[in-house]
C-alpha cells in the first residue's frame, strides 16, 4: 500500500517493474490538511501527498485542482474564487478559480533567508470570515480577507493574498 493505492507482486525477485495495481474502483491518498470554503459548507479543499490538491463540490468524485504535493488551503472570504495552496517548503500556489481542474497556475515564493528552516508542508492561514464587516465596510473587509500568514521558523505576512511577503515585525 502506498499513497497512490494498493499494488501487489508475484515476482518479488525479478528485475524491472514487478508490481500490478489493484486500484480499480479504489480511491486512496494521504490527506495532509483540509481547507473549508468560508461561506459554502459543502465545499472543501484538501492537500494530499503526491496526489495534488483536491476540491469537494458535493459530487461523488473530488476535483483535481493542483498537481504534485499539496498542503494547506486558504480561501479568500471576500472573493472566494481566490484560493491559495501550499506546495512544498516556501512555495504558495494561487488560483482565480480554485474549484476548477488544475487551476493553480501562479506560484509565489516566500523569500526565506539562506538556511531558514521550513516544514515540507509549511502552515498557511487566512483571517476568519467576518460577515458583519463585509456588510458594513466592504473596503476594510477586502483588506482583511487579503491578509494571510505563513510559518517558517518565523512568521511571514502578506497583505495582498500571497503576492508579496514580509516577516514580522521588521522583516528580519
Amino acid at each position: 500500500t502506498t499513497d497512490g493505492g494498493v499494488f501487489y507482486t508475484t515476482k518479488p525477485n525479478d528485475n524491472g517493474y514487478i508490481f500490478d495495481a489493484c486500484n480499480t474502483g479504489l480511491a486512496t491518498f494521504t490527506m495532509n490538511h483540509l481547507g473549508q470554503h468560508p461561506t459554502e459548507d459543502a465545499i472543501l479543499y484538501c492537500g494530499t501527498q503526491d496526489n495534488g490538491g483536491l476540491c469537494y463540490l458535493g459530487d461523488e468524485a473530488w476535483t483535481y485542482v493542483s498537481g504534485g504535493d499539496s498542503g494547506y488551503f486558504v480561501v479568500n472570504w471576500y472573493n472566494p474564487y481566490q484560493v491559495l495552496d501550499t506546495y512544498t517548503y516556501a512555495t504558495i500556489r494561487h488560483s482565480n478559480n480554485g474549484s476548477q481542474y488544475e487551476s493553480f497556475g501562479v506560484y509565489y515564493t516566500i523569500p526565506l533567508a539562506e538556511g531558514e528552516a521550513c516544514l515540507f508542508y509549511a502552515p498557511l492561514v487566512g483571517t476568519s470570515y467576518h460577515p458583519t464587516l463585509l456588510k458594513t465596510n466592504p473596503s476594510v473587509a477586502e483588506q482583511e480577507a487579503n491578509l494571510v500568514a505563513f510559518g517558517s521558523e518565523r512568521p511571514w505576512i502578506s497583505n495582498d493574498f500571497g503576492e508579496t511577503w514580509q516577516s514580522i515585525p521588521t522583516n528580519t
